[in-house]
């Protein structure tokens, strides 16, 4: 059964809300963490501790010691089957092919719109 929990990071507090509100609109249990390094500190104990893998994680630009792309690189060699959805503020073109070349399953350039990301995170999870 795969799991309806996920972990939102990302030194942007206002996008980490947005995007966790709309993921608990749809059901879903959110995590919110403040950069990279404790959104990979939380899938870690996630799947060590209590056994599970979040169904999926978003990842949100970060600029805190590791970037978003670095932390998408890391979650895809580590966790291939979790989708990770990677949401930037950056409107550069070539950040959003780089996270897709990395294993991204959506790529969202903010502002976020709610609907088409639930849709993304919906089909991820089906």
């Amino acid at each position: 059964m795969i799991e309806r929990r996920v972990i939102v990071g990302g030194p942007d507090s206002d996008l980490r809300r947005t995007v966790g509100a709309a993921m608990r609109a749809d059901g879903y249990e959110v995590i919110e963490v403040g950069d990279g390094v404790l959104l990979l500190g939380h899938v870690e104990f996630a799947e060590s501790a209590l056994g599970f893998r979040p169904g999926l994680v978003a990842v949100v630009m970060t600029d805190m010691g590791i970037t978003g792309l670095e932390v998408l690189g890391i979650l895809r060699r580590i966790y291939r089957k979790v989708p990770v959805m990677f949401v930037t503020g950056s409107g550069s073109g070539r950040m959003a092919a780089e996270a897709r070349r990395l294993g991204a399953s959506g790529v969202f350039i903010t502002p976020v719109d709610v609907d088409v990301l639930k849709g993304a995170v919906r089909n991820a999870m089906a």
